[in-house]
């Protein structure tokens, strides 16, 4: 899975303090800041300028001060071009093609929450806007003093004010939203009807990505401020499909992920993954022969401990059967040298959220087809589940054991079942179901993820599956350590159902297919392993399992098995081999450093 985050482009404002206690502090920061009654101020207005992800644009910005609103609109910036804004309940955005999508998830209410707090001077009410305050003690930095104090807004995550004491203004903003922190420094105060505001501000935060922007003009109390706070309606028009309403194409199912092929700009095919969790996503080799100029760069994080750098190219065509999307902007992220060695298949990119967000798009596992079909044409087949938005992956309710939880969809996953950390602490009755030695689990963008394995029950609408094999994560960093997450639901629990989605209406179909009701198998080695330069290495060997008793370990080469060269064998072949019945015996030959040997390693359960 691969999972995005940039953040809001422009913070309008932000909080302060000084000394004393915290009321005292923002009693200060309210005379420095205000020569005006509160109340008077009922709308802010800005444009801006900004620079994100290496990227330059201009942001229009509006808070309905009196009703706790806000809205802002990028434009100039290519992928980051979009409006995100917040109605008092609801959080929403609009991407560059002009799909709006409703955010349910808590990463995106809490970051509106904080915003409108700082945004609409709640900080500066006499109350703090119900708000928790605690001061957090003096400070000196960079020769300068400060008073430090923490709000913690009703709803929001707890915001780190830094007053500065010379002059009683904010200059600084830390926060830590989930998995991300970001801190914010504030300068170029000017006096604008009444208000000190501060005209230049940057962004920094803990995934390596930085933002900055400054104000070019900010006017109070315009009319009309309802009409630009308000969710728009979506309003893309670039996607069609030629000689029909719907299309169909094959799909390889490799390791339970889901493979297409993909002309681009009229070249091509080129083999992508298909990932509900990920986004569109060409590798550097893929960008180049398209002759696609990439720019900008941004930080991206998977479920690996690391972030990875990327850059952005556009996209004029992008057409799978008879559907075509018109004029994308692509992320260019080297996933063939690390996800495709894992995988042992060549990718040539991702397609991600962009194509269930325009198109009825279903999956039928058993047949290995993908069908595509105009949105109001057709009623899929199944039962309907509806899921809400938590950035653009959808979470849909399950119940693990009898425990409800909800689960992000992710067809990039091949697993059945990621139960997250901070989500296992809570409900130690199910972290107790691991059976096994903790051990790599996965392999996405950032790297390794890590897990026990054991099995639970699942059950999603009207269906229950038995002896779901799940990872039962150790992660303390990483997508699958986010306490605002729960679980993932791969590929290896979906390939028991036609899958269809319908993102528009937020809903999923599940139709049970041929496979329903199969036991779950997993590997019966312990084996991780990974193909580098035309070698099969093993990545890791989980302790207790039949690899670690014959011997088998990190960095060994497998020449051969049972006499047949391992080079001639794709991966997912030698994956298949390795799940076979207990009590199969492997013969293999294996190279560690300079010396070879031969081990027997005898297939069983282990999960």
């Amino acid at each position: 899975m691969v999972t995005m985050m940039l953040p809001l482009i422009l913070a309008l404002a932000t909080p302060q303090p000084s000394h004393e206690s915290a009321a005292a502090v923002l009693a200060r920061v309210r005379a420095a800041t205000l020569s005006r009654p509160l109340s008077t101020i009922r709308s802010i207005h800005t444009i801006a300028s900004f620079e994100a992800a290496g990227l330059q644009g201009n942001a229009d910005g509006w808070v309905d001060v009196v009703h706790h609103r806000e809205a802002q609109r990028t434009n100039g910036a290519g992928p980051l071009t979009g409006a995100q804004g917040w109605t008092g309940t609801i959080a929403w955005d609009e991407d560059a093609s002009g799909i709006v999508r409703i955010d349910g998830g808590q990463a995106a209410r809490i970051q509106a929450v904080d915003s409108i707090y700082v945004d609409s001077y709640e900080y500066l009410e006499p109350n703090a806007g119900g708000a928790a305050l605690t001061y957090a003690g003096e400070h000196h930095e960079n020769g300068r003093d400060y008073d430090v104090i923490d709000i913690t807004p009703v709803g929001g995550s707890t915001l780190e004010l830094w007053i500065a004491r010379d002059t009683n203004l904010p200059e600084k903003l830390s926060t830590t939203v989930g998995l991300v922190s970001s801190s914010t420094t504030y300068g170029h105060y000017h006096w604008v009807d009444g208000i000190n505001v501060p005209f230049a501000s940057a962004t920094t935060t803990s995934t390596g990505n930085n933002e900055s922007s400054s104000i070019d003009r900010l006017s109070l109390n315009e009319p009309g401020v309802s009409a630009h706070v308000r969710v728009p309606q979506s309003s893309a028009h670039d996607f069609s499909i030629s000689g029909g309403t719907s299309t169909t194409v094959p799909i390889d199912v490799l390791n339970n992920h889901l493979y297409l092929h993909v002309m681009l700009d009229g070249k091509g095919p080129f083999t992508f993954i298909f990932d509900t969790g990920g986004a569109f996503i060409l590798t550097p080799e893929t960008a180049a022969a398209l002759n696609a100029h990439a720019s900008g760069g941004a930080q991206i994080g998977g479920v690996g401990a690391k972030t990875e750098s990327a850059q952005f190219a556009h996209v004029d065509r992008v057409q799978i059967g008879n559907a075509t999307i018109l004029s994308q902007d692509f992320l260019v992220l080297p996933i063939a040298t690390g996800f495709g060695a894992i995988e042992g298949v060549k990718i040539d990119g991702m397609v991600g959220y962009e194509l269930p967000d325009r198109f009825l798009t279903t999956i039928a596992y058993a047949d290995s087809t993908l069908t595509l079909t105009m949105p109001g044409t057709a009623t899929p087949a199944g039962t309907a589940i509806p899921f809400f938005f938590d950035g653009t992956i959808p979470r849909v309710p399950i119940s693990v054991d009898g425990v409800a939880a909800d689960a992000e969809l992710d067809t990039g996953n091949r697993g059945a079942l990621d139960l997250f950390s901070p989500f296992l602490a809570a409900h130690p009755q199910l972290a107790d179901k691991a059976t096994t030695a903790d051990g790599i689990a996965g392999y996405g963008v950032g790297g390794a993820s890590y897990a026990k394995l054991g099995r639970t029950d699942v059950a999603i609408g009207p269906y229950t599956l038995s002896g779901v094999v799940t990872s039962f994560t150790t992660q303390t960093t990483g997508a699958f350590a986010d306490p605002l997450g729960q679980s993932n639901v791969g590929g290896d629990f979906w390939k028991h159902f036609s899958l269809t989605l319908d993102y528009p209406q937020q809903r999923i179909y599940l139709a049970p297919n041929a496979n329903y009701g199969a036991p779950f198998t997993y590997d019966r080695s312990g084996l991780f392993l990974a193909a580098f330069n035309g070698s099969v290495v093993v990545l890791a060997v989980r302790a207790g399992t039949p690899a670690a008793t014959a011997g088998l370990a990190k960095g060994d080469a497998i020449l051969s098995i049972d006499g047949k060269p391992a080079s001639s064998y794709t991966l997912p072949q030698l994956r298949a081999l390795l799940a076979e019945a207990p009590g199969t015996a492997l013969h293999m030959h294996i190279r560690s450093g300079t010396v070879e040997r031969d081990v027997t390693l005898t297939l069983e359960n282990y999960v």
